[in-house]
């Protein structure tokens, strides 16, 4: 199937899947492609986003950049990746005939699905509260709308189109439910998952641009302006930057733009995308961080044990890289990349600079959740392979995330020599940021 084999995630290897992906444990569709595909393993489990994140791609492309042959190629690979989506009623369906686990795009306007996607939705957007399908809100179809104009943009063919004024006039007249519009708490921050407002305006920016109808774009345009009322104060700089470009009170018919007064929370947003920017870490190596024992650093009361988050946004500098898109990670996020092989219960206070520990290799593979003691060490002369080896009673202090009770770790510290020295082994770096 050419959506799954063309279009997964495609990996150069021979042989079965083994150490790859957690041995699979992340996903059971994995797959050895086969004919003049033999050399690549392939992710089939395809997903909502994964879908959503071509063809928005493809659709800059074929305004922006693409000539006569790439616009046909593009064309080609559009209309049968919809022509998929389409015949399958609006689902991605697996090389299994089975729709893949975040398949569910959107509903397909025709009333005799209905009895599939009540069971199926009824579940999935609970908070949306008991609801026929026929009066599920447009904005539940956000991720379809746009999928449906890009496919008649670049291949011409009214069918896409008709689709999509389908769609449109089944659930345009429908009430947004009050979740779309609770204010932005504490408590609900705690629970936010900040990688669907990445999604929203990626499928919004090509919405926007391909819709005519002046009522539908000032639908969709309120829909840009909750997401910005939820995010302005992040410092997301494409958040910032699209939202200006999708409202119009920022732009003049004519091009150019008007003052940022005009738009709600636009300057400050506006310049804390710009810090962003200007700060954003060029040194991109995923590092353990713990930012929750910075001095001053305020927790939200609302987040699970072991999953800090500050009550306001953090500085990008400051943050755990995300290792994916650094736009869609959690701005509040304090701490990352403790996974137990590198941290069971036990890190340094920052003293100066960056620190270096090096954990008992009997303990790396240990996954019980019970405190290590590590020996902390102050990388000397700017090399690490040769480190000085200094401990303190003061910088060894808890981690939350795998701690079982309070512990005197003064007492269990070892006792080292101050000034000697060996080579590092099974040593990583970290910054308490």
């Amino acid at each position: 199937m050419r959506l799954s084999q063309n279009h997964a995630r495609s990996f150069r290897g021979h042989g079965p899947i083994v150490d790859w992906e957690r041995n699979g444990a992340d996903s059971v569709e994995w797959h050895q492609g086969q004919g003049d595909y033999a050399n690549y393993r392939w992710y089939g489990d395809v997903s909502v986003d994964n879908l959503n994140a071509v063809l928005y791609g493809y659709a800059l492309f074929y305004d922006l950049a693409a000539d006569e042959s790439q616009r046909a190629f593009i064309a080609q690979e559009v209309d049968e990746l919809m022509t998929h989506l389409l015949d399958n009623h609006c689902r991605i369906v697996d090389v299994d005939g089975e729709p893949t686990q975040w398949g569910h795009v959107g509903i397909d306007p025709d009333p005799q699905y209905d009895a599939y996607y009540q069971e199926m939705y009824g579940r999935r957007f609970r908070r949306f509260g008991e609801r026929k399908i026929s009066e599920f809100p447009l904005r539940a179809q956000l991720m379809l709308l746009p999928d449906l104009l890009i496919a008649h943009h670049v291949t011409g063919k009214p069918h896409y189109l008709d689709f999509y004024q389908k769609v449109v006039a089944r659930h345009r007249g429908n009430p947004e439910p009050d979740f779309y519009n609770q204010p932005i708490t504490l408590e609900r921050l705690a629970r936010f998952d900040h990688s669907p407002e990445g999604q929203s305006y990626e499928a919004l920016y090509n919405l926007i641009r391909y819709e005519q109808d002046p009522e539908l774009l000032k639908t969709y345009r309120s829909w840009v302006g909750r997401l910005w009322e939820n995010n302005w104060t992040e410092g997301n700089s494409l958040f910032a930057l699209t939202t200006l470009a999708l409202l119009p009170e920022f732009k003049q018919p004519g091009g150019g733009a008007t003052s940022l007064e005009a738009v709600p929370h636009a300057a400050e947003g506006l310049q804390l995308g710009l810090e962003t920017l200007a700060q954003y870490p060029l040194e991109r190596v995923l590092r353990p961080v713990m930012g929750s024992l910075r001095p001053g650093v305020e927790l939200n009361p609302h987040v699970e044990q072991g999953r800090p988050q500050s009550v306001t946004p953090v500085p990008i500098q400051l943050r755990p890289h995300d290792n994916e898109y650094e736009w869609k990670a959690n701005p509040y996020q304090l701490d990352g990349w403790l996974t137990p092989r590198h941290v069971h219960g036990v890190f340094g206070r920052r003293s100066a600079g960056r620190l270096v520990y090096r954990f008992p290799k009997s303990r790396l593979d240990d996954t019980r959740p019970r405190p290590v003691v590590a020996e902390r060490f102050v990388v000397a002369d700017g090399d690490r392979h040769h480190i000085d080896r200094r401990i303190a009673a003061a910088d060894v202090c808890r981690l939350g995330a795998n701690w079982a009770g309070d512990h005197d770790l003064a007492r269990r510290r070892p006792q080292l020599a101050a000034g000697s020295r060996r080579r590092s082994s099974g040593v990583f770096v970290t910054e308490v940021r």
